[in-house]
């Protein structure tokens, strides 16, 4: 997990003007979303695969929203 952190950190810091702790939040942020939006779209899966690939799709495209 700090690995990803540190690495998503280091974009945003790379990426624009912000301080290391923003840099940071925006990481943690960004990886929960990421988590988070595994657990619906594995739910419906097996029933609703279009529904799991409109999730994993739309998510990331917005992660950073």
């Amino acid at each position: 997990m700090e690995g990803h952190l540190a690495g998503f950190g280091g974009e945003f810091e790379r990426e624009g003007d912000v301080t290391p702790e923003e840099a940071r939040e925006r990481a943690v942020l960004l990886l929960s979303r990421m988590v988070g939006a595994m657990a619906p779209a594995r739910a419906v899966r097996h029933v609703e695969p279009e529904l799991s690939d409109e999730i994993l799709r739309t998510c990331p495209a917005h992660a950073l929203d």
